[in-house]
């Protein structure tokens, strides 16, 4: 039996695009899948909304991180609908995971509670600084179309990619008809943080300051508590792993447990 854990980069990918979501990351990511390898845009293997950079051992892997403003990815997911989904993912491996986004919590709601429930910035942090362990680019959801060369120089892509580049749409997440008390609200959550994300360059690449192995990084905090995690969650497994049926559930909790020897 072949699976993999939602905190491991395959071997054969090439670039991992991630974000904390609702900017617009699929649309690149379907692009950049014409001439490199990526993790799945559908986020089957759960990299792409990954609390930490995942593991990979591949030096000559590319990671990027899209971001964009934080209140206007909030509105996009409860749009979508995505946000019950969204914020279990993004909070999987919090200490003080408290969901209180339902899949019928309206955004309202939401905004009422005055709690950053996705935790968007612990997000954004644990790539860019905390846990960076590969170069890392960082690139603004909204200055995307005026940066394709630096985009396309740092994943390797032909030149030729520039003028495949997909065209620039509007986006259908506006806060103009959000209600004001709810855009306030909402403000209050992550306008802090908003402001922080502004004094950024709309590029950044991100190199590892230290130099050591790759080894002793993954089995430092908080990989190890991660992993274990990870093998705990079964749910999480399955997702990632498609599995349909309790029979093939139950022989990988054997395997894990170590009764399988030869698969």
């Amino acid at each position: 039996m072949n699976f993999t854990l939602p905190i491991i980069v395959p071997g054969n990918v090439e670039i991992v695009v991630a974000s904390f979501g609702g900017v617009g990351t699929t649309f690149l990511m379907d692009y950049l899948s014409k001439y490199k390898k990526t993790n799945f845009p559908c986020d089957r293997d759960l990299l792409k909304h990954s609390p930490v950079p995942p593991i990979s051992f591949n030096r000559e892997i590319r990671f990027l991180y899209v971001y964009g403003d934080p209140i206007t990815a909030t509105v996009s997911l409860f749009r979508r609908k995505y946000h019950h989904w969204q914020a279990e993912k993004l909070t999987r491996y919090s200490h003080q995971r408290d969901l209180n986004i339902l899949p019928q919590t309206s955004l309202a709601e939401y905004a009422t509670n005055k709690v950053d429930s996705f935790e968007f910035r612990n997000h954004f942090f644990n790539w860019y600084d905390n846990y960076l362990a590969h170069p890392t680019m960082f690139i603004r959801y909204e200055s995307i179309f005026d940066n394709v060369r630096p985009l396309v120089d740092f994943l390797g892509l032909p030149s030729s990619a520039i003028d495949d580049f997909p065209k620039r749409k509007k986006r259908q997440s506006s806060l103009n008809n959000i209600e004001p008390k709810t855009l306030a609200n909402l403000q209050k959550i992550h306008g802090s943080f908003a402001k922080e994300l502004d004094k950024l360059n709309d590029v950044e690449l991100k190199i590892p300051s230290n130099h050591r192995p790759l080894i002793k990084t993954y089995l430092s905090y908080p990989y190890p508590n991660i992993i274990l995690t990870n093998l705990l969650d079964f749910k999480m497994i399955a997702r990632n792993n498609s599995f349909t049926t309790y029979k093939e559930l139950k022989r990988l909790k054997e395997l894990l447990a170590g009764k399988i020897i030869n698969t």
